[in-house]
């Protein structure tokens, strides 16, 4: 089949890469999926995941079997809510959502609820700390949890102090397997640092402060053992890496795949805590993943009323989701 007049809308190297493979398939739909392809991977190019489309363009673009499929189908392109996607991308984004409901829905190692409101007034009392209070509260209570903010506004240094408030008279008695991570080498080495420095702001108990001062920044590559050229790693849902806390930092550039790799090589019950600034460093590769995950908070009664257990002389900060009933 002669595709050259249909690769007149095919810009992108990528696309056009495609285009003969896509065309030779489905000569029959082809025109009507060429010029979509080259918007497609235009966007994957600045970072996002997908196109919008108009009704009409959704409808359109929906009949355009066996090249676009719907939500589920095995399909080069999907159609999912008005938004075409990269058959392989909308996979990614499905498989990360449930790896995300995965480690949100684990139940949280037990911890010492006198100790950890003791550690919270103590070590949160200088003020203009209420909102990393506040945060280092709820985090205790969910095994899953971002923190989004700008630089200077904490997040470090409330990390630091969650981390001694999670490894401080722990029932068990064991301290808590730790890696603290970030996409690259300077956000890894920074956020190492920035560790140690906080723990000189507060005094956690010396098995406490020996524990976390062993904590090193690395890349989330050394972290999961990435072999290239693929980039495949040891670690996945069979053998995970052997953690009970992770922490992230720079979250805001990883990107669908990397997190993806992540997330499944995370045992359940692993605390993940992402921290991030959804408005700088995007990601090199497709997705915004921080920033889709940006959103307010919103708690749940029995979470609100735990919450307020550890901070009773405390307004709660965050709105309370209406019960079901």
């Amino acid at each position: 089949m002669d595709t050259s007049a249909t690769n007149l809308v095919v810009q992108h190297p990528a696309a056009r890469a495609a285009a003969p493979v896509l065309a030779a398939q489905a000569p029959a739909v082809w025109p009507q999926v060429a010029p979509w392809l080259d918007a497609l991977f235009q966007a994957l190019a600045q970072g996002h995941s997908y196109v919008p489309l108009s009704p009409a363009a959704a409808e359109n673009l929906s009949a355009a079997a066996p090249l676009v499929g719907a939500e589920g189908d095995f399909a080069p392109l999907i159609v999912s809510q008005q938004r075409l996607f990269l058959g392989r991308i909308w996979q990614l984004e499905q498989d990360i959502a449930a790896d995300l409901l995965r480690l949100a829905a684990a139940p949280v190692a037990a911890w010492d609820e006198e100790a950890a409101m003791a550690g919270l007034a103590q070590w949160f009392a200088e003020p203009g700390s209420e909102d990393q209070q506040a945060a280092a509260a709820l985090a205790l209570l969910q095994p899953l949890m971002m923190i989004n903010g700008g630089p200077g506004t904490g997040k470090t240094t409330t990390v630091a102090k969650l981390l001694a408030l999670l490894c401080h008279n722990r029932p068990d008695g064991h301290l808590p397997r730790i890696a603290l991570a970030a996409p690259t080498g300077k956000a890894a080495a920074h956020m190492g640092a920035a560790v140690q420095r906080a723990l000189d702001s507060f005094l956690p108990p010396p098995s406490v402060a020996g524990h976390l001062r062993r904590l090193q920044g690395q890349t989330v590559h050394r972290l999961l053992a990435l072999r290239p050229p693929l980039l495949t790693s040891p670690y996945d849902a069979d053998s995970p890496l052997p953690l009970d806390i992770l922490v992230v930092d720079e979250a805001s550039m990883l990107d669908l795949s990397l997190l993806h790799i992540l997330l499944r090589a995370l045992p359940t019950g692993c605390r993940l805590l992402l921290l991030g600034d959804r408005n700088q460093l995007p990601p090199v590769g497709a997705g915004d993943v921080l920033a889709a995950l940006a959103q307010p908070t919103r708690l749940d009664a029995v979470t609100a009323a735990a919450w307020q257990r550890l901070l009773p002389k405390r307004t709660l900060p965050f709105a309370v989701a209406a019960s079901a009933g």
